[in-house]
């Protein structure tokens, strides 16, 4: 039921922000291919820390991942995939079915002491921000971030 209601969140938030169907289909699947990956290393940091602290790696993590697997995969990506669009992507994710519905797609395994996070939590405007600077950074000195764009599917 957990993978079904995941299922169905993720790709209502992608239909909320991309009107393309093709588009629509590429982000759901970076989203998709992401989410295991951030959560697993959310989870396998031993250091002591706060509940917070590890909600905010797993999202940092995902929304890292899961952009670059999309930026190899769109056409038109510096129109379509923007940092605006990220946003509002990522703060659907929060609540997908809306803030009077209780699930989110970030983990309860992560949010059962605290809560989820509100759907316009500043950190993700944060991490939105600070990853288009690291990315057009990493595009404009041709650097390792670049080519490993071209890599990850």
């Amino acid at each position: 039921l957990d993978k079904t209601l995941l299922t169905k969140a993720m790709w209502e938030a992608t239909t909320l922000v991309f009107p393309d169907n093709k588009v629509q289909s590429k982000i759901y699947n970076a989203l998709s291919k992401a989410y295991n990956g951030a959560l697993e290393e959310s989870m396998a940091d031993s250091r002591p820390m706060e509940e917070l602290q590890r909600v905010e790696i797993f999202v940092r993590k995902w929304i890292d991942d899961s952009m670059r697997r999309a930026w190899c995969s769109l056409e038109s990506v510096e129109v379509t995939l923007t940092d605006a669009n990220v946003l509002r992507l990522f703060q659907a994710l929060v609540a997908p079915f809306g803030s009077g519905h209780p699930y989110s797609c970030i983990p309860d395994s992560l949010t059962k002491g605290i809560g989820r996070p509100p759907e316009d939590w500043k950190f993700i405007a944060q991490v939105v921000k600070q990853l288009f600077n690291t990315w057009k950074i990493e595009a404009m000195s041709g650097g390792t971030g670049s080519s490993s764009r071209k890599k990850r599917k």
